[in-house]
């Protein structure tokens, strides 16, 4: 790894199809195969368009990490979504 950086819009296929991968290796058995191997990409692709492109209340901040170019990492942080106004809380602890 050889530098980490915020995020941007044009970021958002090279985040989703890194947590693809992540996804049809540790989802493999509790989401269809056919999403996993066929669809998560692009549904990834199309939620952190998304995510790059409301303006939200709270601070979100999206950073990568990089080698050589290839994105290798990245994480968001941000309050809970339930402040948000017409979020729905996802889980419960």
């Amino acid at each position: 790894m050889d530098r980490i950086r915020l995020a941007r819009a044009a970021d958002a296929p090279g985040i989703a199809a890194l947590q693809a991968e992540s996804w049809r290796a540790t989802y493999r058995g509790f989401l269809p195969d056919a999403y996993l191997d066929r669809e998560v990409f692009e549904d990834r692709t199309a939620a952190w368009s998304r995510r790059f492109g409301e303006r939200y209340e709270d601070p979100v901040l999206i950073l990568i990490a990089e080698d050589d170019g290839a994105i290798v990492g990245f994480g968001n942080v941000s309050r809970p979504r339930r402040s948000r106004p017409g979020a729905r809380r996802r889980w419960e602890p």
